[in-house]
C-alpha cells in the first residue's frame, strides 16, 4: 500500500509539473499543447531529450503534419 501511495504521489507531482509548464507558455493552441504533452511523454527523464517522430506525434494526437510542424516552431520559440 505504501508503494502505491508513493507512485500515485509522484504521478500527481509530475502532472502538476506538466500543467505548470503549460500554464507558463502563453499563446499556445490546443494542438500545440497536445504536441508538447506527447514530447513530454517521450522525454528521457535523465537527459530531458525527446525525439518521437512526426508520424508518432500524429498517431498520438490525430492532428495534421502541418499542425505538428507549426507546434514545433511555436514551442521552440517559447
Amino acid at each position: 500500500m505504501q508503494i502505491e501511495n508513493n507512485v500515485q504521489r509522484k504521478q500527481v507531482q509530475y502532472t502538476k509539473m506538466f500543467l505548470n509548464q503549460v500554464k507558463s507558455m502563453k499563446g499556445l493552441s490546443g494542438s500545440d499543447i497536445m504536441v508538447f504533452l506527447v514530447l513530454k511523454c517521450f522525454e528521457n527523464k535523465d537527459s530531458r531529450e525527446s525525439y518521437p517522430s512526426v508520424k508518432t506525434i500524429i498517431e498520438h494526437t490525430g492532428i495534421s503534419r502541418g499542425s505538428v510542424l507549426r507546434a514545433f516552431q511555436k514551442l521552440k520559440d517559447k
